[in-house]
């Protein structure tokens, strides 16, 4: 997702490239949005997981109203570019990316 982020935001690209790079970025979306999913259906007890998915969709949803917020900054207040702004978000996707390898270790560990 962090590399076609920083593709896609790249200047002078045509429009085939752009529709390239978006569809990679939400096709490897799928990657990561698929089994994170999956992990919150299948790891709570039975009564609570309606509790946990209901949470978690409560979550993304915050989520999808704060990264409309941070757009509408980034868009008005810091005058970024759409390219800009697929920079600004490649690079926090990359940061989170480093939170959760190096500072959240079980994220990465399988667990049965």
């Amino acid at each position: 997702m962090t590399i076609f982020g920083f593709l896609v935001s790249l200047h002078g690209l045509g429009i085939w490239p752009v529709r390239t790079d978006l569809a990679l970025l939400g096709f490897f979306g799928g990657f990561y949005a698929v089994p994170l999913n999956a992990l919150i259906q299948h790891r709570p007890a039975p009564e609570q997981k309606g509790g946990v998915i209901a949470t978690a969709n409560l979550l993304s949803f915050v989520g999808i109203f704060l990264a409309a917020g941070i757009y509408f900054l980034f868009a008005t207040v810091a005058h970024l570019q759409p390219g800009q702004i697929f920079l600004a978000g490649a690079i926090m996707t990359l940061g989170a990316t480093f939170y959760a390898v190096f500072l959240l270790p079980d994220s990465t560990a399988a667990r049965t």
